[in-house]
């Protein structure tokens, strides 16, 4: 977004180097005496004349164009026209709109670029995609070795794959059955046989989580291995856990557990810090002579009070205001020095800063300036700098 100055630009007669006119496909609205812009669809640049109200080309002030202009002109306008005559190739039928070659009633054809109709390639018949004498009454034959097996999964068998045979046995008990080749395990049976590895081996299962921030007790009835995560700090049976802990049951219970019953897993050990048995309130903390441990520091606020020091207080100070509809307007800071830093910016979206003329008109003051009037309330100043307190 271009920063907008709401004030004269006075270069002292300086140069003003690598700049550009403002580009435009066409004339500005709202223009003013003296406005100029490159325009980029005829490559020309024009100022507005006030006295005329019109915009007056730069290049020998409007002057009628050369033959060389006359001729690029003619030229673009003949593109335009060439390529609004345009017309895309399509497919049309024989029939449509008595579009029909010579020789030919119903057959759909294609209008090639050269003017001429091309009737194209389709297929037909199985023959002419390759599939021979392929056909769509292949069966899956009799069984080979007899009757069918209850709770057996069939498998093909035979030279060329067009027979059945009984195939695998489907077991649920998963143990028996290791070593074999010719049976299948259920889901059941595989997740019963993990399960037992898993506790044989003494594993940890885990249930679920626990919100301990209601001081439940521990679980009842746990399998040994089985594991909880804290979702929620608080106590468990009286023991005080944090979020993410987890805990372990030690063995297989009936009934009612106690913490003797549990691993408690401390996940955020690392980098904890011990506080101190009490401390004052509003004292400050501080750490001990471990790096672990908070100690009562045994200051308060009012220990660090302006009061209890000699040296000067620097503290930064600010004044906002909205400007008024003048082109030339006090605004009164009272900070007390001229080193202030103003910056003035736009009241409504997209609340962009602008550049006026400002003045450190005293130690308490300073003086905007406008080029034309402002709207009322439509800038804000904002004044910033130091006050120095003993």
């Amino acid at each position: 977004m271009a920063i907008k100055f709401l004030h004269n630009l006075d270069l002292s007669q300086n140069q003003l180097l690598s700049a550009l006119f403002q580009n435009e496909n066409e004339a500005p609205a709202s223009p003013k005496d003296g406005q100029v812009y490159f325009n980029t669809s005829d490559n020309r640049v024009y100022v507005y004349a006030g006295s005329v109200k019109k915009w007056v080309g730069m290049d020998a002030l409007d002057a009628v164009m050369d033959g060389s202009d006359i001729i690029d002109q003619i030229n673009a306008e003949l593109a335009k026209q060439i390529a609004l005559a345009r017309v895309d190739v399509g497919v049309f039928t024989d029939e449509k709109d008595g579009l029909v070659p010579k020789g030919s009633e119903s057959t759909t054809k294609f209008l090639r670029e050269d003017g001429g109709w091309q009737t194209p390639a389709y297929a037909s018949q199985a023959s002419d995609v390759g599939l021979g004498s392929v056909t769509n009454d292949k069966q899956v034959k009799a069984l080979s070795l007899g009757s069918t097996v209850d709770g057996h999964v069939p498998t093909w068998d035979g030279a060329n794959g067009d027979k059945l045979k009984p195939g695998y046995e489907v077991v649920s008990d998963l143990a028996p059955a290791l070593g074999e080749t010719a049976k299948l395990a259920t889901a059941q049976g595989v997740k019963s046989y993990v399960g037992s590895m898993a506790a044989a081996a003494d594993a940890m299962r885990y249930v679920g989580a626990i919100d301990a921030s209601t001081n439940p007790s521990f679980p009842a009835s746990p399998k040994k291995g089985d594991t909880h995560k804290i979702s929620v700090a608080g106590t468990i049976g009286g023991i005080v856990v944090e979020a993410g802990d987890m805990i372990i049951a030690l063995a297989d219970k009936t009934g009612a557990t106690v913490a003797a019953d549990w691993n408690v897993i401390q996940a955020n050990i690392d980098g904890a810090v011990i506080g101190p048995a009490s401390a004052t309130n509003g004292n400050f903390a501080a750490f001990g002579a471990s790096p672990t441990s908070i100690v009562d520091s045994g200051k308060k606020a009012a220990d660090f009070a302006a009061s209890n020091h000699n040296h000067n207080a620097v503290y930064p100070q600010m004044v906002a205001a909205n400007l008024t509809a003048t082109a030339t307007q006090l605004v009164t800071h009272n900070l007390g020095t001229r080193d202030v830093i103003c910056k003035v910016y736009q009241t409504a979206s997209p609340y962009s800063e602008v550049m006026v003329d400002i003045e450190h008109t005293s130690t308490s003051q300073v003086t905007v300036k406008f080029a034309e009037i402002p709207a009322a309330n439509a800038y804000r100043i904002v004044i910033m700098g130091v006050q120095v307190t003993p």
